[in-house]
């Protein structure tokens, strides 16, 4: 065989394990009390919600590929209700939300739930979500078109930052 030829063996042989590792780069993300970490091709979009209606929340919008997406409210809590289950409400109705599975999961170091729906925000759409409560505030963290097993993977990297109160030096 040349060696033109062996090259490109090797390449082909060679090109699913570099767009694999490729695909495998990791980025380091914060956002506020929470630390994270994300594929390198997923995109943070940050907005402030209009402060005549929702003074002090945050919406952190992450999309990824194929309409892969993250969204993250932070949410003061003078605007969080709880629900007869306990489980955090939208400061606003956007829409019925019907759970088809709720487990218990610890994110972070907080016990919560993972939520999966049936119907989101009044569509019948599967997403899955995650509340966390942060010092003066609760983070709810929606994920759509994300596999359950991806999800947790990248909940498994969540950690809190603590505030300068309890940080030791």
């Amino acid at each position: 065989m040349c060696k033109k030829t062996i090259t490109h063996l090797l390449l082909i042989l060679l090109l699913p394990f570099l767009l694999s590792a490729k695909d495998e780069v990791i980025k380091d993300y914060k956002y506020h009390s929470l630390n994270f970490r994300l594929p390198i091709n997923w995109v943070l979009e940050t907005k402030v919600l209009p402060p005549s209606e929702f003074d002090g929340m945050e919406e952190l919008q992450i999309k990824g590929i194929n309409d892969q997406s993250i969204t993250i409210l932070r949410i003061p809590d003078f605007f969080v209700r709880i629900d007869s289950s306990g489980e955090p409400l939208p400061p606003i109705d956007r829409g019925m939300m019907v759970i088809a599975e709720k487990s218990p999961i610890t994110v972070a170091g907080i016990n919560t739930s993972l939520i999966k729906t049936e119907v989101f925000f009044g569509n019948s759409e599967e997403v899955l979500v995650v509340y966390l409560k942060i010092e003066k505030f609760t983070y709810a963290i929606f994920c759509k078109n994300v596999s359950k097993n991806n999800f947790l993977k990248i909940l498994e990297t969540f950690k809190i930052k603590k505030s300068k109160s309890e940080q030791i030096d």
